[in-house]
Order: C-alpha cells, then sequence, then structure tokens
C-alpha cells in the first residue's frame, strides 16, 4: 500500500506548545522594517520648571508619527500619575528628540476637561 504524501506520524501530530509559540510571536511581527534595517531612535525628555528628566536610552519608533503617538501617550500616563500624587506642574512639556537631539516637538502635559 503507498503511503499518501503528508500522512507520515510526524504530519499527523498536534503541534507542540514551543512552535505554537514562534508561530504567533513570529507572526506578529512586522519583518518589513527588520529588512530595512533598526528603526530610528527618538528621546522623550520630561522637563518643567525646576526638574529634568532626560532620556538617556531613547525608544525605537518607525517614524516620527509613531514618535508623536508615544509622547501622547506618555504624557498622558504621566498626567495620570500627576493627579494620583496632587498636580501638575504647570509647564511640564514632553520633548521629543530624534536620534541627533534634533528637537521635534514639545507636549505641553495638561489636564482635559471632560
Amino acid at each position: 500500500m503507498a503511503e499518501r504524501r503528508g500522512s507520515s506520524p510526524r504530519s499527523r501530530r498536534a503541534a507542540s506548545p514551543n512552535a505554537l509559540f514562534r508561530l504567533r510571536f513570529f507572526g506578529n511581527l512586522n519583518l518589513g522594517y527588520a529588512l530595512c534595517g533598526p528603526m530610528p531612535l527618538f528621546y522623550f525628555n520630561v522637563r518643567g520648571d525646576g526638574f529634568e528628566q532626560p532620556d538617556l536610552t531613547g525608544r525605537e519608533c518607525p517614524d516620527s508619527a509613531a514618535a508623536r503617538a508615544e509622547a501622547e501617550r506618555l504624557a498622558a500616563e504621566l498626567v495620570e500619575t500627576a493627579l494620583v500624587a496632587g498636580e501638575i506642574p504647570s509647564d511640564a512639556v514632553v520633548e521629543v528628540d530624534d536620534e541627533e537631539m534634533r528637537p521635534l516637538l514639545a507636549l505641553p502635559l495638561q489636564v482635559r476637561e471632560s
């Protein structure tokens, strides 16, 4: 009796948990960025009257629009934390710099009235 292609005992086994993990992990990666080289670094510095928190490591973002979205997320998180702690400094900003430390934008920390 001829064995059909793909019917070996190995092909009939359920996928191992490690194989499923690899499939899910690598399936969610956008390999286009990997083929184009590393993503650019952006630095998210927080400054205000009497304080400065520089970002020494930076974060990879695909482009300046993604860096702005990350700055908005960071600003919202900082505002939420500051509200729990008491108050937001009136002049606090998130400043975004590119890889060459050129300023791209300054996003003030503000509470939105609802």
